[in-house]
């Protein structure tokens, strides 16, 4: 049937896998990448991933202006 076109979807993880890749690049760049801390939505669900973290002191202070970010985000 030549009328038939194909349809292509865009996948849904696009955005993630290519914020993925770029993070990746940046890791392989930089000798001194040593924590990451990741959450990630995956149906309803929030799961987090990280490397041991040293500083977490630091690393609230870090997440609580994230969620302040999130926070703002939320009431454009």
């Amino acid at each position: 049937m030549s009328n038939l076109k194909e349809i292509r979807r865009e996948p849904r993880n696009k955005d993630a896998i290519e914020l993925l890749e770029a993070l990746l690049t940046r890791v392989r760049e930089e000798d001194d990448a040593t924590e990451i801390l990741m959450f990630v939505k995956i149906g309803d669900d929030y799961h987090r991933f990280a490397t041991p973290l040293d500083d977490l002191v630091r690393l609230t202070g870090v997440l609580e202006m994230a969620k302040f970010d999130v926070l703002r985000r939320m009431v454009e």
